[in-house]
């Protein structure tokens, strides 16, 4: 498993907590949720126990800037790409955080991140019973270690 594809599911999953976040900052829950999107950029600061830790910082469409954290598996998927499982994403906002899990896939001779999706269930303060889905595509720059991901879904 390589570090890139496990940064990728991880920032993922942080920037699909941000946008939970603004919408419950934003306008609280409803029935029918509202849509979001926005741009994260992590980078793997430890490694583990077969685990990757990723942090980052992530610019939300309605929450504005947000910070997140990422922890990480990867294993080997189709040939010449990596499943990357983030079993915990945080998203940490003024108003409270969000937290579930993600998981994309990674492309290991480019570093294109595909079929991301994002599922956070719990929150804390204002985003305490809020929930959010959304879905994620990005890449990671090998050159600077950067995982850019890019997502859009609802919170509700």
């Amino acid at each position: 498993m390589t570090k890139s594809a496990r940064s990728f599911a991880t920032i993922a999953s942080i920037l699909t907590i941000g946008l939970l976040s603004a919408f419950v900052a934003g306008a609280g829950a409803s029935t029918t949720g509202k849509k979001d999107s926005g741009t994260a950029y992590a980078s793997i600061v430890r490694i583990a126990n077969g685990k990757e830790y990723v942090a980052g910082y992530t610019f939300d469409k309605l929450f504005g800037h947000t910070a997140t954290t990422y922890v990480t598996t990867a294993a080997p998927g189709a040939t010449g790409t990596i499943k990357v499982t983030a079993t915990r994403v945080t998203l940490y906002t003024p108003k409270g955080t969000l937290w579930g899990k993600g998981a994309a896939t990674q492309n290991t001779l480019t570093g294109a991140i595909t079929a991301g999706t994002l599922t956070l269930t719990h929150g804390t303060g204002s985003l305490r019973g809020h929930t959010f889905k959304g879905t994620f595509t990005g890449n990671h720059n090998a050159t600077t270690g950067v995982y850019t991901f890019n997502y859009k879904g609802v919170l509700r």
